[in-house]
């Protein structure tokens, strides 16, 4: 499992690393969708192709275009069905781990020597954290790498879809996973659940408020990516907007 975060959420809403205070903000950044995000709008052929596209565009961030990181790591985002709502699965990391016990994130985790590639690593990881099986997952596409805050690691964010999901009956590994819970797209895109946490050295990441938790750190900021890959202006008008004063590349 990996799980990367930048300090500590507390119930105030005031994000604190060392030497940094964060207030988590409401943004207008976020569109108001208009109606239901249906699933058979999202996982037609033709928007899949628009979102590989736009996903592979997405820049490297805190990492130079074309670097290849010495550490590596890759996280799935799975894409699915759940309730009729096509959403994005998370998994709550076991409050047993000695680091960052009871956060958010995405199935993945280092890349083994054994592994064939960074694909093999997000399905490897998949596989034991959640028990689901390769062969059910349909893998779109890759992302660039975002470097960890000591830019001493590297995670490639790799997108699939695993189709319908009892969230209930999944096999979690309760050594890593506590819980696992969907959220849909459209919640994700409400305003009110769509924030982002200002830093006084002058950059913005995003958050998102769903299912009682908070989703933050690189969790966050893959979330984002693929909303404005899948969803595109229905999500955004401006999904470089966060990154801009961290990031000279604009999406």
């Amino acid at each position: 499992m990996l799980c990367i975060f930048y300090g500590r959420l507390t119930a105030t809403g005031l994000l604190r690393t060392s030497n940094v205070g964060v207030k988590v903000l409401s943004t207008e950044m976020h569109r108001q969708v208009p109606g239901e995000i249906s699933v058979e709008t999202v996982i037609d052929e033709s928007n899949k192709k628009r979102c590989i596209t736009r996903f592979r565009r997405m820049p490297s961030i805190r990492i130079k275009p074309g670097e290849i990181p010495r550490k590596q790591a890759a996280v799935l985002v799975p894409l699915c069905i759940v309730d009729n709502r096509i959403s994005l699965l998370y998994t709550l990391r076991s409050s047993s781990m000695t680091k960052n016990a009871g956060q958010v994130s995405f199935p993945g985790g280092m890349m083994d020597p054994t592994d064939q590639d960074l694909i093999h690593t997000a399905l490897r990881e998949t596989q034991e954290e959640l028990g689901i099986d390769k062969e059910n997952i349909d893998v779109w596409c890759t992302g660039n790498f975002i470097g960890t805050w000591d830019k001493k690691m590297g995670v490639m964010p790799v997108l699939g879809y695993i189709g319908e999901v009892d969230v209930t009956k999944l096999k979690k590994n309760p050594d890593e996973v506590e819980e696992a819970f969907a959220v849909s797209l459209q919640d994700l895109c409400e305003p009110q659940n769509a924030r982002y946490t200002k830093f006084i050295r002058g950059y913005c990441m995003p958050v998102y408020i769903a299912r009682g938790h908070k989703i933050w750190g690189l969790t966050a900021i893959i979330t984002h990516l693929v909303l404005s890959a899948l969803l595109q202006e229905r999500y955004t008008s401006d999904p470089g907007l966060l990154f801009r004063l961290f990031t000279k590349v604009k999406l």
